[in-house]
């Protein structure tokens, strides 16, 4: 594959959590889950420039990161929104050319609990900062907020006041001349507010932007200076210009996350997918148009682009990537791939070959493992979605089928071919009246047919090969699912790793939360039984201890798009254009 707009990469030890880009577009800030340092990199390379510390008092939850205006200042700003009792923020400043502390502010606040927003900004002069926090309660379906003013100079709290609406807020607050700005969304309007601080303190209305009858208000950005307005839904991005209410995008083509977010000009939106992959539009004459999809490590990855809006960066667990927005391509570009689907595949017992199929392709491909060969290449006359080997029979699932063939044997001619005709047995599943999987797996005795999906994503059910029986278990978080080496429990994963434990008996009772994958347990498909294992900043280390391999980011996935059979290590995640299969035996 190339990668030619691909300019440079990084992976960290620990999960990334925040990167903020400086006005001067010369670093890039990062925060790592559970630490209190504070990266900073040089945008052009990616490479370690130094190492801000934070007081070990300051939370490590609900930080958010702001440059000071000539980028010569980091400010950072906690909350502990995990603790109803904590009630203190704190905002720290480091000057970049000493790495010193030069402002630990500590301010305790009346409304913490239960927090679930943070946003935070400099003031154009850059002596002030404005964080805001806000929540939901549910119960009466109101928002709260609170904005705050501290003086970085003196090391003060100045301001705060607190609001409580029937509207959402946006989740950003801005600078605007002498005053900090935020917005209120409403069914018809978004109101925009300012606080001024000159001669005092004072709250006004200031602004109503009408929005568009088809507004689905998920997740929003709004940019004032660049009257442009960005909604996102999980299966449509929408984009306005704010002055003429003209739409400039309207996508509905994949399942799009909720991490996205607009170039400072408004010039680029870029918007991540379920898949491993971020779409990037230009705007032009006509409205945003799709320049490229540029492959990620993983699904849901977040991204932010250079203040001069020339670069992109993307961040999705460990790794960093860094992209140049300029150029005229104006459709995706001929070296990413085209498809953004995951692999199927399952080794067979023996671990002597291993079965592979794209989700949604019809073709399946089986590869002697000792010969890195196909063996056989089954076309299965329907859209693939889940695959297994149990004894010497090849299970192929779709949405509606089970269909079987038997795995090739030692004198199999190389590169033969079978389709439906050469099948052993098929079943069709009855009682789901499905239209979306996103997940397929058959138990050890090939009794059981077990699917996320249904009528629509984390729907979790059952199908008995047997009696035909059919069985909605519930609404699951994952979206990879998998039987444990007993039959016993059906394990539905999210790229997280946090994993869902359903009995896979009569009950449709969950079993509990599995939430670490660093030491999986005995069966799971990322846990290798040798010994094998790969680490956060991506190397394969072997039974011993020692480094074999360093994964290279287009190989990079979270754990459970991986699958481990004896010394072979799978790679299964979406943006590769086949399933990847490397035999680690020295």
């Amino acid at each position: 594959m190339s990668w030619d707009t691909n300019t440079a990469a990084t992976t960290h030890s620990s999960e990334i959590e925040l990167v903020v880009w400086s006005p001067c577009n010369r670093f890039i800030a990062v925060t790592l889950e559970d630490t209190w340092m504070v990266d900073v990199l040089d945008s052009a390379t990616l490479q370690h420039v130094q190492t801000l510390e934070s007081p070990h008092d300051m939370s490590t939850t609900g930080r958010m990161l702001a440059f000071s205006p000539d980028s010569c200042n980091l400010t950072c700003s906690s909350g502990d929104d995990e603790d109803p009792l904590g009630q203190e923020i704190t905002i720290v400043s480091w000057d970049l050319q000493t790495g010193g502390i030069v402002s630990n502010i500590k301010h305790q606040a009346p409304d913490s609990s239960n927090v679930r927003i943070h946003s935070l900004a400099y003031s154009v002069d850059g002596k002030m900062v404005g964080y805001s926090r806000q929540y939901c309660d549910d119960y009466n379906e109101t928002t709260h907020m609170t904005v705050f003013i501290f003086n970085l100079t003196s090391g003060t709290h100045v301001y705060s006041e607190s609001f409580r609406t029937y509207a959402p807020f946006l989740d950003n607050i801005w600078a605007h001349k002498e005053s900090f700005q935020f917005a209120t969304i409403g069914r018809e309007r978004i109101t925009i507010w300012e606080v001024r601080f000159t001669p005092g303190p004072t709250l006004a209305e200031v602004e109503t932007i009408y929005a568009p009858y088809d507004f689905e208000k998920t997740e929003v950005q709004l940019l004032p200076t660049s009257h442009r307005l960005a909604a996102i839904s999980k299966y449509r991005v929408q984009a306005w210009d704010t002055q003429t209410s003209k739409c400039l995008l309207n996508s509905t083509e994949t399942v799009f996350s909720k991490n996205f977010s607009l170039s400072p000009d408004g010039l680029f939106l870029a918007c991540s997918t379920r898949e491993s992959e971020v779409y990037l539009w230009k705007e032009s004459p006509t409205g945003y148009i799709l320049q490229e999809k540029l492959p990620s490590t993983a699904g849901y990855s977040s991204s932010c682009f250079s203040q001069d809006g020339r670069s992109v960066i993307t961040w999705s667990g460990h790794t960093i990537q860094l992209w140049h927005t300029e150029g005229s391509i104006t459709a995706p570009s001929t070296h990413i791939p085209e498809h953004s689907r995951r692999f199927a595949l399952d080794f067979s017992p023996d671990g002597t070959m291993a079965v592979a199929a794209m989700q949604e392709d019809n073709m399946v491909t089986v590869l002697d493992l000792k010969l890195g060969v196909p063996q056989l290449t089954i076309d299965a006359g329907m859209e693939v979605y889940g695959l297994g080997v149990v004894g010497s029979s090849i299970f192929v699932i779709g949405m509606r089928d089970v269909v079987t063939w038997d795995l090739p044997t030692g004198d199999c001619v190389p590169n033969s071919r079978a389709s439906p005709e050469d099948s052993l047995w098929a079943a069709e599943l009855h009682g789901s009246n499905s239209n979306h999987v996103d997940s397929a797996s058959i138990s050890p005795d090939s009794n059981i047919v077990g699917f996320i999906g249904a009528t629509g994503p984390g729907h979790l059910y059952t199908h008995n090969l047997s009696t035909g029986e059919y069985r909605w278990y519930g609404k699951s978080r994952g979206d990879t699912v998998w039987f444990s080496p007993d039959g016993h429990s059906i394990w539905c994963a999210q790229d997280n790793g946090e994993t869902e434990v359903w009995e896979a008996g009569s009950t449709s009772e969950r079993t509990g939360l599995i939430v670490d994958i660093k030491d999986p347990p005995e069966g799971y498909p990322w846990g290798s039984s040798y010994g094998y294992q790969v680490t956060n900043d991506w190397w394969i280390l072997g039974p011993d201890g020692k480094r074999l391999l360093m994964l290279p980011p287009p190989w990079q996935s979270h754990a459970v798009r991986r699958m481990w059979k004896g010394q072979f290590l799978a790679l299964m995640h979406c943006g590769l254009p086949e399933a990847v299969i490397l035999d680690l035996d020295p």
